[in-house]
């Protein structure tokens, strides 16, 4: 048994080296299921309109008019959550956005320049909350088909406004929306690494621990309810969880030796973990309070960044039995080992919330690029090109994949699409930052 106590970077790919030296899609949109919740819509014509729409592949015209507000002195927060509820809308893809400073309630003017849909939505601001509510009107029949009010104190407004899109998102799509989700990551900023999160739009940044220490590959619990990463803020690298109601830290996994959290299984029972208790790295299945429930590799290998599937019944990760490594898939037994990789340094599997594909970086000459491969070996396809982009993550929906890069001389947070479109920099953060993680 020993403890490690030396300093490493935060990638898995860091304890790869270590344990070596001391061993030796846009591809368009997927389609959507093409249903619409009935118990909002008040109009059977509306349904339909929407569902032709989706059936021929067409993005819905929307109408986006000015928000209102009760009081002049409140019209700038009304402005404010337009703003960031087109920008919702533009990111998802689905809509092509009609925007005239036309009022509202002139529905002739705005079906005269194309709108299929009308989003209004107003301000009231009452002792330091703010009340907003939201509708959407069907230009086909003029009638309203959705209105939703919703109530959070003042300084919330960014909240509001992502709610609002992700709702409306759900009456066309039939699925959750991701604007309310937020990206979990470690930065070097404050001479230490530390976990942060942010907005999945770049907004909003906190810094959520102060270890003044080494904080590596934080994870979302289900509900965004907290994060459990491993710090060295008691000399050997622990699993904590940080609990966000209840602000505080508690451990969660002290085994001697090194604790890395891999994921939490979609139902929140279990988490995946690398533990060297035993010496060797191996993959273990532990509760959701920390306790061993088996050990799941049995190997003389290092088996390492483990990840659940969406179904919870299979785990990808990364093993040098083979030599280099690889991506392998085993069931939460330890039983029906597969392969997926035969090339290169591979290292962070992640599987897509959809199952179908399984995200991971291959180190080339010096740098590592972003793959996706389907689960069973198939399919494999490179989405990254430029400088060393590492520790890719699936948003929710599994349409987005965020990940750190330093293409441009720091490792910053970058998002693009599935099909490796789309490339857009998270954010202009200070620092370095690294293993980023999107919540559910």
């Amino acid at each position: 048994m020993y403890t490690l106590n030396l300093v490493y970077n935060s990638d898995y790919t860091d304890w790869f080296e270590f344990f070596n030296k001391k061993k030796k899609f846009i591809l368009l949109i997927l389609l959507y299921t093409l249903h619409i919740t009935l118990f909002f819509v008040r109009s059977l014509q509306a349904i339909e309109v929407y569902l032709q729409l989706r059936a021929h592949g067409k993005r819905v015209n929307l109408g986006l008019s000015n928000f209102t507000a009760k009081e002049p002195g409140e019209q700038e927060l009304a402005t404010r959550v337009r703003q960031t509820v087109r920008k919702d809308l533009i990111f998802t893809h689905f809509f092509d956005l009609i925007e005239s400073e036309s009022l509202p309630t002139d529905l002739s003017y705005w079906k005269n320049i194309g709108a299929d849909a009308l989003i209004t939505g107003d301000i009231v601001v009452s002792k330091e909350k703010l009340i907003f509510t939201g509708k959407l009107i069907d230009l086909g029949n003029e009638e309203e088909i959705f209105r939703k009010t919703y109530k959070m104190n003042k300084d919330e407004w960014q909240e509001i406004a992502h709610c609002f899109s992700d709702d409306l998102v759900f009456r066309f799509t039939g699925e959750k929306g991701i604007a309310q989700t937020k990206i979990v990551f470690v930065n070097d900023a404050p001479r230490h690494k530390e976990v942060y999160t942010i907005d999945y739009d770049g907004e909003n940044l906190q810094q959520v621990t102060t270890d003044s220490s080494i904080a590596l590959l934080p994870r979302w619990v289900n509900e965004r309810k907290g994060i459990v990463y491993t710090s060295y803020r008691e000399v050997n690298p622990d699993i904590y969880f940080l609990d966000f109601n209840e602000h505080k830290v508690r451990p969660f996994s002290q085994y001697q030796g090194l604790n890395l959290a891999g994921s939490f299984s979609s139902d929140g029972e279990y988490v995946t973990a690398t533990l060297t208790k035993d010496n060797n790295p191996e993959i273990y299945l532990l509760d959701r309070k920390g306790r061993i429930v088996r050990r799941v590799t049995w190997s003389k290998s290092i088996d390492i960044a483990p990840c659940f599937s969406p179904n919870n019944q299979e785990i990808v990760f990364v093993s040098d039995r083979s030599g280099n490594p690889q991506i392998f898939v085993t069931d939460i037994e330890g039983a029906n080992l597969r392969r997926l990789t035969y090339r290169g340094y591979c290292d962070s599997p992640v599987w897509s919330p959809r199952g179908n594909l399984i995200a991971y970086t291959c180190r080339e000459n010096e740098n590592f690029q972003i793959y996706v491969i389907k689960p069973d070996g198939t399919g494999e396809r490179k989405l990254t090109f430029f400088g060393s982009n590492e520790n890719p993550s699936f948003s929710p929906d599994g349409r987005w994949i965020v990940f750190a890069s330093n293409r441009n001389g720091r490792y910053e947070l970058y998002r693009m699409s599935v099909d490796g479109s789309l490339e857009q920099r998270l954010a202009d953060i200070p620092g370095n930052s690294c293993t980023p993680h999107w919540s559910p």
